[in-house]
C-alpha cells in the first residue's frame, strides 16, 4: 500500500519551509491527498467531517505533520546526521563559546537570524529554528531519536486535536 505521505510529500527542506509558511498551491494538493486517503482507508463517504478520521487513524493533519518534519530535520542536524550545507545554516547556542554560561546554552535552543523581510522569515534557515525554538524544552532535551519522534507526535497530536 502506498502511504499518502510518499505520495505528494515535499522531500527538500527549503520546500517544507515554504509548505510551512505559505497557502500555496502545493499544501493544497497534500491536503487534498492526506485527507483522501484518510477517506478510503476508513471508506468514509466524501462529506464526512476529516478530523475524525485522522484521529481514529492517529494521523497528523497536514499543518502539523509539517511541523512535525522540520524539527525532525532539526534534530538531525543537531546530531550531525545530516549534509553540511544544513549544517551551515543553522546555529545552536550551544555550540557558542561566548555562550556558555546562559541557561539557552543548556536548552539545545537554536540562534535564529533576524530577517527585514516576509520571503525571509520563510527561508529554512529562519522558520526551522523558530518552530525548533517553540517545541518545549524537555522535548527538544531527549537523547534519543527515535523517543524524541515519539514525543514530537504525542505533543503535536495533542496540540492538533486538543480544541
Amino acid at each position: 500500500m502506498i502511504s499518502p505521505h510518499s505520495v505528494a510529500w515535499p522531500h527538500n527542506p527549503t520546500n517544507l519551509a515554504l509548505t510551512f509558511h505559505d497557502n500555496n498551491r502545493l499544501c493544497g494538493i497534500v491536503f487534498v491527498v492526506h485527507n483522501a486517503a484518510a477517506r478510503l482507508v476508513l471508506n468514509l463517504g466524501r462529506r464526512a467531517h476529516i478530523s475524525p478520521a485522522l484521529q481514529r487513524l492517529h494521523w497528523l493533519p497536514v499543518k502539523h505533520r509539517v511541523t512535525f518534519k522540520i524539527p525532525t530535520l532539526m534534530r538531525q542536524i543537531l546530531q550531525k546526521r545530516r549534509p553540511s550545507y544544513l549544517a551551515d545554516m543553522v546555529t545552536f547556542n550551544t555550540t557558542y563559546s561566548q555562550r556558555r554560561h546562559l541557561r539557552s546554552s543548556t536548552t539545545r535552543s537554536a540562534a535564529v537570524r533576524r530577517t527585514r523581510t516576509h520571503f525571509g522569515k520563510r527561508a529554512f534557515s529562519v522558520c526551522g529554528l523558530d518552530v525548533w525554538n517553540s517545541l518545549p524544552i524537555a522535548l527538544r532535551n531527549i537523547d534519543s531519536f527515535p523517543a524524541f519522534r515519539r514525543a514530537l507526535k504525542s505533543h503535536l497530536f495533542i496540540c492538533a486535536f486538543s480544541s
